[in-house]
């Protein structure tokens, strides 16, 4: 074609044939764009889903460890009642050692001495056993 053999309606056509063209094309980069952010998409909600599973399973597994922690705790010894136990405790050892200090102002007598300390491990045994049975039964 040579510069002559244009005209107003051949460059309608030319500029139409362009345009559709570009049109083509266009809407061909937007389909695969739009493919593009669908797949994204769905993969955001998908590691959404995911992430909220995880999170529930995590927060479970919080819960019972609260519950167990809460469970525990019910059966510790209070401070009142290790105190009570202790001032029992020192009450019955005082009361040893005054049966002691009786036992020496008695006599020296080795008979005396082999009751003595006879009785004194007995009181101990008596006196401390149980509370150490009640206080290993409190920890378990």
């Amino acid at each position: 074609m040579t510069p002559s053999d244009f005209t107003v309606g051949s460059l309608e056509i030319m500029l139409t044939r362009i345009l559709d063209e570009f049109e083509k094309r266009i809407d061909i980069q937007f389909k695969a764009q739009e493919k593009s952010i669908n797949a994204a998409l769905t993969a955001t909600d998908k590691a959404l889903t995911k992430a909220e599973t995880a999170i529930e399973k995590r927060l479970e597994g919080m819960n019972e460890f609260r519950n167990a922690l809460s469970d525990q705790t019910k059966h510790f010894v209070t401070r009142a009642e290790l105190e009570k136990v202790e001032s029992n405790i020192d009450l019955r050892l005082d009361n040893i050692a005054q049966d002691v200090d009786e036992i020496k102002s008695k006599g020296d007598t080795d008979t005396g001495r082999k009751m003595g300390i006879a009785s004194i491990v007995g009181l101990i045994g008596y006196f401390v056993g149980p509370i150490i049975g009640a206080l290993i039964a409190l920890f378990t």
